[in-house]
């Protein structure tokens, strides 16, 4: 939420409202979302209250409003690995990578795969038989799971662990 100076919602999405045009375009402190079909951005100047909405679609349909990068995946991705991003924080505090800001590259012009590039997570949209990755929270869960093997200590170089860390994560949240 941008307003005079950027603000962080809590965990629910609340903050302090004190007047102005609130701008939401999940940036947020921990997870930045870069989603292939366009920009994120919704405003309000009245409330506050931004709500993105819901749409039914998959890949690059949106609700009708917030940018043409408001699609399912994106508020998806946003939420789940957030969530999974401060879950671990309470645990490992002070792990640099958890209190930095990773980015996460949805609708990949590309289909059936998700992967962690060494400092992204990236998910790929619908076909070929398969769903849009990233419109999958274990799918979110898994990668994000590389992330955390590669900046915990891990990546063993079998990677065979590091499939077991992943799926070890999308299975506990």
């Amino acid at each position: 939420v941008t307003l005079v100076a950027p603000l962080v919602t809590d965990a629910n999405g609340n903050y302090d409202y004190s007047g102005g045009t609130a701008t939401v375009t999940l940036n947020g402190k921990y997870i930045k979302i870069t989603d292939n079909c366009g920009a994120v951005s919704l405003a309000d100047s009245s409330t506050g209250n931004v709500a993105f909405g819901t749409s039914g679609g998959t890949d690059c349909t949106t609700p009708g409003s917030g940018g043409a990068g408001n699609t399912h995946s994106a508020r998806t991705g946003y939420y789940h690995l957030t969530n999974i991003n401060r879950k671990a924080a309470g645990f490992l505090a002070g792990n640099a990578w958890l209190n930095g800001t990773l980015t996460a590259n949805m609708n990949v012009n590309a289909t059936c795969n998700a992967f962690w590039d060494g400092s992204t997570v990236n998910f790929y949209r619908s076909g070929g038989g398969c769903s849009n990755t990233g419109e999958i929270a274990a799918v979110f869960l898994h990668e994000w799971g590389h992330g955390m093997d590669t900046n915990s200590g891990g990546a063993a170089s079998d990677k065979g662990t590091g499939e077991a860390v992943g799926d070890t994560f999308a299975f506990l949240e």
